[in-house]
């Protein structure tokens, strides 16, 4: 059986049709961007240091990703339409620095965020 990938509209996200899983994880791996989106607007809005302080580990944490993404070489998926390596997931370490940060930082919220960071860790 050969799969039929369809684009999510606006990303580059893909999914498999009529697969109700394939489409929750293609959702899933739009968390971070859309909690990027959130991070701007309250650093913008709020002029926090906290948040500027985490967007600039965030940011870093990418970076490092890139560098750990380069030594071990491990290539992406099968069908991938992205190139370069694909290991370790940048949405996964994303998610789970933004829970680790949060965890450290506050009360109950990062309760939710480590099954968030999980869920879009297997999306990935």
């Amino acid at each position: 059986m050969v799969a039929h990938l369809r684009v999510l509209e606006l990303t580059l996200v893909t999914y498999v049709e009529d697969d109700t899983l394939s489409l929750l994880f293609a959702f899933g791996s739009l968390v971070p961007q859309a909690l990027v989106v959130v991070l701007l607007t309250l650093v913008l809005s709020r002029r926090e240091l906290q948040r500027v302080y985490l967007l600039a580990g965030l940011t870093l944490s990418t970076g490092l990703n890139d560098l750990v993404k380069d030594s071990i070489r491990q290539p992406r998926p099968l069908g991938s339409s992205r190139s370069g390596f694909g290991m370790p997931s940048d949405h996964a370490q994303f998610m789970f620095f933004l829970s680790t940060h949060v965890a450290l930082r506050s009360g109950g919220f990062w309760l939710l965020l480590f099954p968030v960071a999980g869920f879009v860790a297997v999306s990935r």
